[in-house]
């Protein structure tokens, strides 16, 4: 998926291209109303996240109890040599606080 279709919108579809449409504002983003997990099984596809609706929005999640072939997500985000340390840290608990309000 590009990365356009990670931080889309929610819809209102024509907002603003005639007079007279119901909306009275603008459609939210995507990227602000929900929160992404992690666990993309491939480097690559969470830097795209991660550039696509910022890191902020992204929690560190498993597949449990489901065997999906990441048995320790914490190790996996840990060797991801293109994410950054404060980057790592939003990911396992600065989001999560800031999602819960802890």
């Amino acid at each position: 998926m590009p990365a356009s279709g990670l931080a889309g919108s929610t819809g209102a579809g024509g907002y603003g291209l005639r007079p007279g449409t119901i909306f009275s504002k603008p459609p939210v983003p995507i990227s602000v109303i929900f929160h992404y997990d992690c666990l993309t099984h491939s480097e690559p596809a969470l830097r795209m996240r991660i550039d696509a609706v910022g890191v902020e929005r992204v929690v560190l999640g498993t597949d449990w109890p489901f065997d999906m072939g990441i048995d320790w997500p914490v190790s996996w985000v840990l060797s991801l040599t293109s994410l950054t340390q404060r980057e790592k840290e939003a990911i396992f608990w600065k989001d999560l606080e800031q999602l819960l309000g802890i």
